[in-house]
């Protein structure tokens, strides 16, 4: 009696390619569902390394967008309490010019300019030293060095 055992070529050939075939269809749908070239470092490991350096990259250049957004804001929150004062400034400018006619105003005129130009000075104070940004004063003068 001889004991034989039958062993399939073709048989373990096939699986072998089956598994092969699997995995690298596993990995192309990995990448067609994220839509990402390299996904793992196996995939390409220098591509990765670079990949990663853009990336990084681009979230430097994203948060320096945010900052000059932020200075932006800043900016024109400055320029809008500015653009206040210049007002004032013109109005007591005209007043300044108004009070010096001493031919057409009288007494009582010249008083009620000095009120007027007293309170544009007290608004301006008032506004220099309220302005801020992101609780930083602006136009107080702390922002000098």
């Amino acid at each position: 009696m001889s004991l034989r055992i039958n062993f399939n070529v073709s048989a373990v050939r096939s699986q072998y390619n089956l598994r092969t075939a699997d995995r690298l269809l596993a990995g192309n749908l990995q990448r067609l569902s994220t839509g990402l070239r390299i996904n793992r470092s196996v995939d390409d490991p220098g591509g990765l390394v670079q990949a990663n350096a853009m990336r990084y990259h681009l979230r430097g250049i994203e948060q320096a967008v945010a900052n000059a957004e932020e200075g932006v804001r800043l900016i024109q929150t400055a320029e809008g309490d500015m653009d206040q004062i210049n007002a004032l400034l013109l109005r007591l400018r005209t007043l300044a010019i108004d009070a010096a006619n001493e031919g057409a105003n009288d007494p009582q005129m010249v008083a009620a300019m000095q009120a007027e130009f007293d309170q544009a000075v007290a608004s301006i104070t008032r506004i220099a030293e309220s302005s801020q940004y992101a609780q930083q004063k602006l136009l107080d003068g702390s922002l000098a060095n």
